[in-house]
């Protein structure tokens, strides 16, 4: 009985350590990747889309940032130039077109960052960034509702 009782002991030690491992683990890369909630991606016309809200890249206050991944096996990609493709809108606000795409990758699979000067999303209600005319898909918006700090 003895026995029994050391070896329940010894499994119930092991079972409750491996799960504070694993749940430790888990806060871990939540917390290493605060951000991931802020992503969004679109599948449609070929073309494999993400667009993540960076809150904290840019230093200015007034600018908003976002990372855009491209992925396709159809599509040449270096053909389409996102700063010229791209806009957001703000609340009621009307749409303002992109400032800046610094991407790289090949025809196939691009990652960029894509800037709008003049917006602040801290505050805001609803965030729409709507991109064109990419594969063969018309428009991909992407939407980010109230809180978006």
């Amino acid at each position: 009985m003895e026995l029994r009782t050391k070896k329940f002991k010894s499994f119930s030690t092991l079972f409750f350590f491996l799960i504070g491992m694993a749940l430790s683990a888990s806060l871990v890369v939540a917390f290493s990747h605060p951000d991931a909630s802020l992503e969004r991606i679109s599948n449609e016309g070929g073309v494999k889309m993400s667009a993540q809200y960076l809150p904290h890249e840019s230093d200015r206050a007034d600018e908003t940032t976002f990372r855009i991944n491209l992925s396709t096996h159809y599509v040449d990609l270096s053909e389409y130039d996102l700063k010229e493709l791209s806009f957001v809108n703000i609340d009621d606000r009307p749409p303002q077109q992109a400032t800046e795409w610094v991407a790289s990758g090949d025809n196939h699979h691009i990652q960029g960052i894509l800037r709008f000067a003049g917006h602040q999303l801290h505050g805001s209600r609803q965030v729409q960034l709507i991109i064109k005319g990419i594969g063969k898909s018309k428009d991909r918006v992407f939407e980010w509702n109230a809180p978006v700090k």
